[in-house]
């Protein structure tokens, strides 16, 4: 989690442990952290109406509250973060489980991933010697990548 999360996490436990000595035993204490003051807990769609409400009002694009989930592994996954990574923080017990439920973010990411490596690969073997790609051989190779149809191939001759 982000250090703000759980510093608002520890406030409002804090919050509840005062609300919880200061009703006694009219507290009702089920272990919520989603709760009313008295320790009751939130009806179900109650975090889901007040997030729409508050999305709203902020002029947002509609977003429901169990979208957050998802766009959080789609962000996480577009940003190059491993999968394993992406998987453990959404508690999936296989990475399989999440790439095959985000596999749409893949394509994306493989497209971006040769282009980079492509755009990255400076050096190549010549003569038994290494030779780096000049910038303007850069700039060729960036517009080739852009024009190039699926499974495309370079001919790196033209970049020595």
């Amino acid at each position: 989690m982000m250090d703000l999360t759980i510093k608002e996490l520890k406030h409002h436990k804090k919050e509840q442990l005062e609300y919880k000595i200061k009703l006694g035993d009219a507290y009702r204490d089920d272990d919520f952290v989603c709760a009313w003051q008295d320790g009751s807990p939130y009806r179900p769609h109650y975090i889901s109406d007040a997030f729409r409400n508050a999305v709203k009002s902020l002029g947002y694009p509609k977003i429901r509250f169990h979208d957050l989930r998802h766009t959080h592994a789609t962000m996480l996954l577009s940003k190059d973060v491993n999968p394993k990574i992406v998987s453990e923080r959404l508690g999936h017990s296989t990475i399989s489980i999440t790439l095959d439920t985000y596999s749409h973010v893949l394509p994306n990411m493989q497209k971006e991933a040769v282009k980079n490596l492509m755009i990255s690969f400076k050096m190549k073997l010549k003569n038994n010697s290494v030779v780096k790609i000049k910038n303007t051989s850069k700039i060729r190779l960036q517009q080739k990548i852009k024009k190039a149809p699926k499974g495309f191939k370079i001919n790196w001759r033209e970049y020595v």
